[in-house]
């Protein structure tokens, strides 16, 4: 699926991705995301994993950010998608507690080549595990 986002529209947009499991008994795998940002500082990206209720420890989250005016950053080339891990280590700020099924990372924009409107793509497995 695509969302696309109209300028001029203050308001957080949130979306919902339901999903069916292959047996009725299987616990459900649940996977969110969303971005926060506090005091003017960057952007925090945040993503659960859980199974059931229980956090996935582990998985690789990783997030795409692509610049749909294509603006690329420097030194990329013509390659506008740029790709990062979320992590759930509890090692500090932004991610406080370790293997909580919370991963998180903040976004510099500066990295991506400036301010701008952004596309995130957020996608979580097993990491083989």
């Amino acid at each position: 699926y695509k969302i696309d986002r109209f300028n001029g529209n203050p308001q957080p947009h949130f979306v919902q991705v339901i999903a069916t499991p292959r047996s009725k008994y299987a616990p459900t795998i649940q996977a969110r995301s969303w971005i926060r940002q506090r005091n003017g500082g960057p952007p925090i990206i945040y993503a659960e994993v859980k199974k059931g209720d229980l956090p996935i420890i582990g998985a690789l989250v990783e997030v795409v950010v692509t610049r749909p005016d294509g603006i690329c950053p420097a030194g990329s080339g013509n390659e506008c998608r740029q790709k990062f891990r979320l992590l759930d280590s509890g090692s500090g700020d932004p991610d406080i507690t370790r293997n909580d099924g919370i991963y998180s990372r903040y976004f510099n924009a500066d990295d991506f080549g400036g301010a701008g409107a952004y596309q995130f793509e957020v996608t979580a497995t097993d990491n083989g595990n």
